[in-house]
C-alpha cells in the first residue's frame, strides 16, 4: 500500500518522560510532510487552530492515566474526528489496549518500539 510522502503527522505527547523523537524516526522513513510535536492534551486543543491538515495523530504516554479521556475527546472534536490516533505506551496489559480501542484508537504500539513496527502501524491505518 502507498501512502504520500507528503503525510502530515501531529504527535502529541502526554507524559513526563522524554519524548520520542518523531521528527527523526518519521524522516528515517521516508515521510518529507509535516511533523509536529505538541506536549500535553491542553497543547492539542490550543493546536486546534492550526491550518495545518493532519493525516496521523500519535498519541506517547507512559502510562494508562487519562489515555481513554485524551483518546475519546480527540474524536469528539471536529477537525480531527477522522484522523488515525495511534497510540504509543509502556503498558502491555491486553485491558488498557482494548480500552484505547475502544475509545477510538486505530492501533497500540508498545514501547520501546521499532520505526519497522511505527510504519507498519501507519501503513495498516491509512485511510
Amino acid at each position: 500500500m502507498y501512502i504520500p510522502k507528503n503525510t502530515n503527522f501531529l504527535c502529541v505527547h502526554l507524559s513526563l518522560n522524554p519524548p520520542e523523537d518523531f521528527e527523526n524516526i518519521l524522516l528515517e522513513l521516508g515521510f518529507s510532510g509535516g511533523i509536529k510535536t505538541i506536549n500535553g492534551f491542553e497543547s492539542l486543543l490550543e493546536d486546534m487552530t492550526d491550518e495545518t491538515e493532519f493525516h496521523y495523530i500519535i498519541l506517547d504516554s507512559h502510562d494508562d492515566e487519562d489515555l481513554h479521556k485524551s483518546i475519546t475527546q480527540v474524536k469528539e472534536m471536529s477537525f480531527y474526528s477522522d484522523q488515525p490516533i495511534i497510540v504509543l505506551n509502556t503498558i502491555s496489559t491486553k485491558e488498557v489496549m482494548q480500552d484505547c480501542l475502544n475509545a477510538g484508537a486505530s492501533d497500540y504500539i508498545i514501547k520501546p518500539f521499532t520505526k519497522e513496527i511505527l510504519a507498519t502501524k501507519i501503513i495498516k491505518s491509512w485511510k
